[in-house]
């Protein structure tokens, strides 16, 4: 939600000409705003907001430094506290919060973290001890549930895994005449741990047999795969792997597939 602006206008004009057969006028201007209790003084250019920002409190400390494109938030936002520190930062892009997320204490050290994809908050969610070391992790799914949860213990090493719950949607459909499987499903890397995720058939007695790796950082696979063999279904596996000798092997069937067939 954009705030109300009321211009003060107190502005520097820079007029630019730019002659290319016919003289093109571009307005640009420095004004200051009041937005609820703070004060910003904002780059306009054509009277939309374009560039750097700065928030300042009613005592006249900087409380932030925002980017604008076309009036939308776009680019790397900071907020400080009043000593100067950098209490958080992220990347706009359109209005949306995209990426990681970083939470400081007044000390300057990283304390919190959380992931947005184009405003949806889901994926990583991370706290730290001092000195950054890891103190738990959270995956989240795009319900904002938690389906990975994990501890560290003081020195940073992987704890304990309290909860790795696969989570897989398998759609039917048809495409070219040909069945296929739609394939959905989170894929979470718990720092500090070696993680593999790979696919494979299972047959009615559950012997498994490898069919690829699953690579990649994007925290989730999209894909379409072909129907499976009678008497065959899917299965998703995670060996993971940390200091201290942590093993343990998180592995789903796939027997249960939607129907949703296309023509």
């Amino acid at each position: 939600m954009k705030p109300l602006i009321i211009r003060t206008r107190s502005r520097l004009f820079l007029s630019i000409l730019i002659l290319s057969g016919c003289t093109n006028s571009t307005r640009e201007s420095i004004e200051t705003l009041h937005e609820g209790s703070f004060i910003v003084k904002a780059k306009f250019v054509d009277g939309r907001r374009n560039g750097r920002s700065e928030m300042y409190d009613s005592a006249g400390h900087l409380s932030g430094v925002l980017n604008y494109r076309n009036d939308s938030l776009s680019g790397i936002c900071i907020h400080y506290f009043l000593n100067g520190v950098v209490s958080d930062s992220v990347m706009f892009i359109n209005d949306k919060p995209q990426g990681y997320w970083k939470h400081y204490d007044q000390n300057g050290d990283l304390r919190y973290i959380t992931y947005y994809y184009y405003g949806l908050q889901f994926g990583p969610e991370i706290s730290y001890y001092k000195d950054r070391i890891l103190k738990s992790f959270n995956f989240l799914n795009f319900e904002r549930e938690p389906i990975v949860e994990c501890s560290y213990n003081t020195h940073g090493n992987l704890d304990s895994i309290e909860k790795f719950d696969l989570k897989v949607v398998l759609r039917e459909k048809e495409k070219n005449g040909l069945p296929v499987v739609e394939l959905f499903a989170y894929l979470p890397q718990i720092p500090l741990a070696k993680q593999s995720y790979s696919i494979g058939l299972a047959d009615k007695n559950h012997v498994p047999q490898k069919l690829c790796d699953i690579a990649g950082t994007n925290f989730l696979i999209d894909t379409v795969l072909k129907a499976p063999p009678p008497g065959f279904h899917f299965y998703l596996k995670c060996d993971v792997e940390a200091g201290g000798g942590f093993s343990k092997t998180h592995m789903i069937e796939m027997e249960k597939v939607e129907s949703q067939v296309e023509k």
